[in-house]
């Protein structure tokens, strides 16, 4: 079943993910309340991406197993993807020691593992190699979880309203990761959302 309002709705989300990550370059600051306002706004696009995937969890798979083809199809149209996009950058960043964002796993020592290997595994699991590859690691984390919104689905209204309070608990608390490079943190933050 194809929902066309949903569909919409996705292409919002992603006009607020490439306005989000573009407002500087046009010259919005943070200068006055209104402008943290509409600025706070646009850089929370992802909210709407990680809540269009617990719909669609909840719409298409809730009463559903996982089957063997979507896992494939995962696999094949996001990790394959990533990866072979992701090397390329990575063996540039290792060559020259800095990533994007800065040196976050430089070497510890003088190895081929601590210089090469232990970096690249770093860059993989983190995303941090490229400004928005971040969502990749997060979003394999998430198709991970069936079981778990199952068994929440599966819950009586209290237990669902324990768990959802105490995850707006810890989202009072728990921001985003600094420059997205915790995965399980991501998934956390962005759990009360599905």
């Amino acid at each position: 079943m194809f929902l066309v309002s949903l569909n919409y709705f996705r292409a919002i989300a992603i006009v607020f993910i490439v306005a989000g990550h573009s407002y500087k370059l046009v010259g919005i600051t943070h200068d006055s309340l209104f402008q943290n306002i509409i600025l706070n706004l646009i850089t929370g696009g992802t909210t709407l991406f990680v809540f269009i995937s617990g719909f669609l969890f909840h719409h298409i798979f809730s009463l559903a197993t996982i089957t063997k083809p979507s896992k494939k199809n995962k696999i094949k149209n996001v990790l394959i993807p990533y990866l072979v996009l992701s090397m390329p950058i990575i063996y540039w960043i290792t060559l020259k020691g800095d990533g994007w964002w800065g040196p976050y796993f430089n070497p510890n020592s003088t190895g081929v593992s601590d210089h090469y290997v232990i970096p690249t595994v770093q860059y993989l699991l983190s995303g941090s190699h490229m400004v928005a590859y971040w969502y990749i690691p997060f979003i394999i984390v998430t198709f991970s979880m069936p079981p778990i919104h199952r068994w929440f689905d599966q819950q009586n209204t209290l237990i669902q309203l324990a768990i959802i309070i105490f995850y707006l608990a810890i989202s009072a608390i728990l921001h985003r990761p600094l420059d997205t490079l915790y995965v399980f943190q991501s998934v956390l933050y962005f759990s009360r959302y599905t």
